[in-house]
Order: structure tokens, then sequence, then C-alpha cells
């Protein structure tokens, strides 16, 4: 699998059994650039994230729900997954109290089989990580 370091790729045995033993996670999201150009081994991972237990798993895809059911992609993701996000970000339609998305052309489908509890839509969530090193990440759509 493609990882976020150039000219790197991760063996995806490897991947999920670091996700596996990774304390104190409830969940995996998976984005990208777009984890359906890869998408034999992003729908290889979903199926194993289900099969060991309790990880719910979110996607984003630049695709939209009609794009993935025309690719053969939807039975697996909608059996596996428990959110995507759906449809390309669109500059022009930006909103960030948008809740998980930042564009109001995306959509939110919740899976006939999700773990996940629907929340209230309103509103983005921002999160903010500082690594041991004391590197920082912001996840989200925070205004500039």
């Amino acid at each position: 699998m493609w990882s976020h370091q150039k000219k790197s790729l991760k063996n995806r045995e490897v991947l999920l059994k670091k996700i596996i033993k990774t304390p104190n996670i409830s969940g995996v999201t998976i984005l990208g650039g777009e984890p359906f150009q890869q998408a034999e081994n992003t729908l290889w991972l979903l199926e194993k994230l289900k099969k060991v237990g309790n990880l719910t798993s979110i996607i984003y895809s630049g695709y939209t729900q009609r794009e993935l059911i025309e690719r053969g992609f939807w039975s697996t993701i909608d059996n596996n997954a428990d959110l995507i996000i759906t449809g390309r970000y669109q500059q022009d339609k930006r909103d960030t109290s948008l809740y998980l998305r930042g564009s109001t052309n995306q959509k939110l489908i919740y899976t006939s089989n999700t773990q996940l509890k629907r929340e209230d839509e309103q509103g983005d969530i921002i999160e903010i990580i500082i690594d041991e090193f004391a590197k920082s990440t912001i996840l989200g759509y925070p205004d500039p």
C-alpha cells in the first residue's frame, strides 16, 4: 500500500498488524490521495478490519456513491466500513461548519452495518495531535 512518504510502499499485512497492535484506538480513518486508486488494498484492509473486531472504519473518497457502485466497490464498502464521506472537495462549496467534510457537495453515508452512532451532523470537528517530538498535526477544516 502507498505510504504518505514518497516512493515508499507498505506491506498490507504489516500495516494490518500495526493497526491491530496499536493501543487505545477505536477505529481507523482511510483517506488519500484517493483510497480507491488502490482499491484492491483498500477493500482488503476494510474486510480485515471488520473481521478483527471492534475497530470502526471511516473512508474519505472523492468518488460519489454512484461511481463506487459502478466500479464494483460498493458492496464491500457497505458490508465492512462504518461511514464513507463521498464526493470531491470543491473550494467554491467550502463550508467549515459541516460535520466531517469540507464542502457542501460531499455526503456522509453511514453503511448498513455501521457500528457508529449517527452524530449530530452540525459543526466540524477539529483534532490537534501533538506527538512525542512536539510535532503538531491539525485534522479537520479549521477556519484560516
